[in-house]
């Protein structure tokens, strides 16, 4: 995954508020992600690359956009590889 990758939501993945951040689960996984991590996944639309959410996080922490791009991919790689999300490159 790199930052012209496009993630997109499944549409079988259950979303739950969950006290700061969210809970997501889809078959047998579950994810309880913090702040930072529901601050990504509600970007995530097929639409917006991983380096746009990464600018939007950057923006949001007031971190490097790089750095927060790679943030971003690190986040999303176990998402996609557990079938909670899509990658379009």
């Amino acid at each position: 995954m790199n930052g012209a990758s496009v993630p997109a939501l499944r549409l079988d993945v259950r979303v739950r508020n969950g006290g700061d951040g969210l809970m997501v689960a889809r078959q047998e996984h579950v994810y309880e992600l913090d702040v930072v991590a529901s601050f990504i996944w509600r970007r995530i639309d097929g639409v917006h690359s991983v380096a746009d959410i990464g600018t939007a996080l950057a923006g949001e922490y007031g971190i490097d956009p790089d750095e927060a791009t790679a943030d971003v991919a690190e986040a999303l790689e176990p998402l996609l590889a557990d079938g909670l999300i899509t990658v379009k490159d």
